[in-house]
């Protein structure tokens, strides 16, 4: 049965166009066939409205080792609930 991982909407967009899926389902770079790496961050939410209370999740983010893509950005920085997506895993 596939789970599905939070992640932000822009990492599923930067996924479909630096990676491919394999064969067996894993994610590899166009570029040098290595196998695309997930990373948590804990972030703190802002909700949808202003006033809404901070929550706090953990957020995985996709890069390439290979390619030195940058990673996410710093543990505890806020993203809107509206950044955020969803990804089916394995």
């Amino acid at each position: 049965m596939p789970t599905w991982d939070i992640v932000l909407a822009a990492d599923v967009k930067w996924l479909n166009e630096h990676a491919e899926q394999d064969s067996d389902q894993s994610w590899k770079c166009k570029a040098t066939r290595v196998g695309i790496l997930q990373r948590g961050i804990r972030y703190r939410v802002a909700g949808k409205k202003a006033r809404e209370e901070l929550t706090e999740r953990n957020v995985n983010h996709f890069y390439c080792p290979a390619c030195k893509v940058p990673l996410a950005p710093k543990v505890g920085s806020v993203i809107s609930v509206k950044e955020i997506g969803f990804f089916c895993s394995k």
